[in-house]
């Protein structure tokens, strides 16, 4: 497994990423996106409708309550730092 973060660029009126070089990357890559995420099958044996489904019935789901979870403890987290940094202040 693999995970790493890419700076876009343009390719004429698209923007692209590269691939880790440990990936196997087929003659085409399927993806599906939306809500800020993607999913990429880099050998491409994936059909896209296949992929797409997948994506929309239990990545993207699952990826929007985990990341409500992680914002919820952020804020809490945050709120009682403040807390604490008013009530020492005092």
């Amino acid at each position: 497994m693999i995970a790493t973060r890419r700076k876009p660029f343009k390719i004429g009126k698209s923007k692209a990423v590269t691939l880790p070089k440990k990936c196997r990357i087929g003659e085409s890559v399927t993806m599906a996106c939306g809500g800020g995420l993607a999913l990429v099958d880099p050998s491409g044996e994936i059909p896209e409708e296949d992929l797409m489904r997948f994506f929309i019935l239990y990545l993207e789901p699952a990826f929007q309550e985990w990341w409500r979870r992680e914002q919820e403890k952020t804020s809490l987290y945050n709120y009682a730092r403040l807390g604490r940094k008013v009530v020492n202040g005092a």
